[in-house]
């Protein structure tokens, strides 16, 4: 399973108005609010064309081949403030991104199999870099294609490629579990995301890899889902800790034991 850094403005732009319908984004909810910026407004209109035709893998597609097309020549067009400081950070870490993946892929999807019994892995995933314009934290997406394997990971130089890739599998573990068809977990978004905050990224399949040293102490989805971390933590902590993925998946492990 390879993994192909893109590092382009036109694919940037897109995966980021596609974010516009992250829940927690507020211009989901009052876009017409927002509409009335002069430097908001090409974006959510943009936007709203590629809605509205359901485009988002075409265009993206139309991105990674070099294709023309109209939709493509507008986002092009908009402005990307620092985007070439941006284009020259991005592409760094695109190139120690593919090289470490290299090292460690066969592991992860050795270990991927082992714990969530995959059959099926990708031969390439698509890897959009974006900026994160905040010191401390990162952001991963995916979602804007449907038939191309492909991810958004928004970053910045305070990243080591260690981190990076981290939170790549993260997002890639999220589509192995759609390509795989694990109906534990499809629909079921507590469930999945506490499985993967013990997992990746900070988390035991992190270590496995070298990507992390410690497990983190805090999972990231804690406060959303105590109930159900507090019920699993423990089990999934002796699941990694003892090695039972070497001869059992971890639903196997944990159904019956803390859900049915």
């Amino acid at each position: 399973m390879r993994i192909e850094p893109v590092v382009c403005k036109e694919a940037y732009l897109l995966v980021t108005l596609h974010d516009m319908n992250c829940p927690y984004v507020d211009l989901k909810y009052f876009p017409h609010v927002y509409y009335l910026d002069p430097h908001l407004a090409p974006l959510l209109y943009l936007r709203y064309r590629i809605d509205q035709e359901g485009l988002w893998e075409h265009i993206f597609t139309k991105i990674v081949r070099g294709e023309g097309d109209e939709l493509v020549r507008e986002l092009r067009s908009i402005e990307v403030y620092k985007w070439d400081e941006i284009k020259d950070m991005l592409s760094k870490v695109a190139i120690g991104l593919s090289s470490l993946h290299e090292k460690v892929r066969e592991k992860f999807v050795s270990l991927s199999r082992k714990i969530f019994g995959f059959e099926k892995f990708f031969d390439e995933v698509y890897v959009v870099l974006g900026f994160y314009p905040r010191a401390e934290g990162f952001h991963g997406s995916t979602g804007f294609t449907k038939k191309l394997p492909a991810i958004a990971v928004f970053i910045n130089d305070r990243m080591k490629a260690e981190e990076v890739l981290d939170v790549v599998y993260h997002e890639i573990l999220h589509m192995l579990i759609r390509l795989n068809n694990v109906s534990e977990l499809i629909g079921n978004r507590a469930l999945e995301e506490t499985l993967l905050d013990f997992i990746c990224p900070d988390g035991y399949l992190s270590v496995a890899l070298g990507l992390k040293k410690a497990v983190k102490t805090s999972p990231r989805h804690y406060q959303e889902f105590k109930e159900l971390y507090d019920k699993l933590g423990p089990k999934i902590r002796e699941y990694f800790e003892n090695k039972r993925f070497e001869k059992i998946s971890i639903l196997k492990y944990l159904k019956g034991v803390c859900f049915e």
